[in-house]
């Protein structure tokens, strides 16, 4: 399993300005070129590392992914699969109402989630396992690379963005051809189902059993200025109003320049249809709120300083932060899977209806 540190971190192709404190996860990849986009792609697929493997993806295969996932055609993905059924580890017979929504908001991890069950249950048309990039081959508007030690035949079709970077637009094995992400023959066979490793992905760093555990792992990535990882850690409902229509974008950054959002195709009257760059960002709220925290801290609008902040206590649902300013409140929630997640964040004049949290009313947001 890679590890991943802060040293060497790749900022999305100059769309951005520099990163502030802290360590950002999404922005540990490098798309500089076909060879290292393979690379990395093959080895997070051969550790069965898929949310990572997701971000390598190009906005045609992403959509290719949601498209069919969202039509029921998983089939067309999944050999076996029926319309609507899922993997195990989706569950989704038997998942909570709120654990679905959750998923259905972050698409990496739908697209994690997904490919591990397929594995474990041996619906998987294909294995990186043991798999290196043998060559990488220059191809009319793109680039085709071969993967020796899979399944046999195996191989990537890419591209680059309208922004500079590369990724990976299609797979093929045996004597399929380069369709946008991939798709099945007739009768298409699957491999051996097989086990996952542990750790898998970034997230099994997260421990999100107690009140506690969830509590200092957001503290510690708003501290860090790493506001995708304090993403993951909110509820369903939290993430859920970040662009809510009932609640303005400035009860949670208020100031913000709305036009000073690079990267995340939001509020941009000068452009007359969201560019490549904002296309491929918008799919992804987790990126998005990312992307807004960074322009608020940028423009120094962010409603509080975690930057001294810590974690006084705990008191069954309730947990204290101190902070070099306002003392903060966190409420956590418990979803349906058993999980803890941070709810909301309220301070003394905050608005206690708006969440992750909010300044002022709805009124102030909209005349800001």
């Amino acid at each position: 399993m890679r590890q991943y540190s802060a040293a060497g971190l790749i900022v999305l192709a100059g769309a951005l300005p520099a990163l502030g404190q802290g360590y950002r996860y999404i922005d540990d990849f490098d798309y500089s070129s076909p060879t290292a986009v393979a690379e990395q792609f093959t080895d997070h697929m051969a550790n069965a590392d898929f949310l990572s493997a997701y971000y390598l993806l190009s906005p045609e295969a992403k959509d290719a992914f949601s498209i069919a996932i969202s039509s029921g055609e998983a089939g067309a993905i999944f050999p076996g699969l029926e319309q609507f059924q899922y993997p195990a580890l989706i569950g989704t017979q038997n998942a909570p109402r709120d654990v679905l929504d959750d998923l259905g908001m972050d698409w990496a991890r739908l697209f994690d989630d997904m490919l591990a069950g397929a594995t474990q249950d041996g619906q998987m048309p294909f294995s990186f396992d043991g798999g290196a990039v043998e060559v990488v081959m220059e191809t009319p508007g793109g680039a085709e690379a071969a993967i020796d030690g899979a399944t046999d035949g195996l191989r990537l079709g890419l591209s680059e963005t309208g922004w500079g970077e590369w990724r990976v637009n299609a797979l093929a094995w045996s004597d399929s051809t380069l369709n946008t992400l991939w798709s099945l023959s007739p009768g298409a066979g699957a491999v051996p189902a097989a086990e996952l490793p542990s750790p898998r992905t970034f997230l099994d760093e997260y421990d999100f059993t107690t009140p506690d555990a969830v509590a200092e792992t957001f503290v510690t990535a708003m501290r860090e200025g790493d506001w995708y990882r304090a993403y993951l850690t909110l509820s369903p409902e939290a993430k859920q109003m970040i662009l809510s229509e009932r609640q303005p974008l400035r009860m949670l950054l208020p100031g913000l320049d709305t036009a000073d959002l690079p990267g995340t195709g939001l509020f941009r009257p000068d452009v007359k249809r969201a560019d490549s760059l904002a296309f491929d960002t918008m799919r992804d709220l987790g990126v998005v709120f990312d992307r807004i925290m960074q322009a608020g801290d940028r423009q120094g609008v962010l409603p509080f300083d975690f930057t001294e902040a810590a974690l006084d206590g705990v008191s069954d649902t309730i947990a204290t932060v101190s902070t070099g300013d306002v003392p903060l409140t966190l409420q956590m929630i418990e979803t349906g899977n058993g999980e803890w997640r941070v709810d909301q964040v309220t301070w003394d004049g905050s608005n206690e209806a708006a969440k992750p949290w909010g300044a002022g009313s709805v009124t102030d947001a909209l005349m800001n």
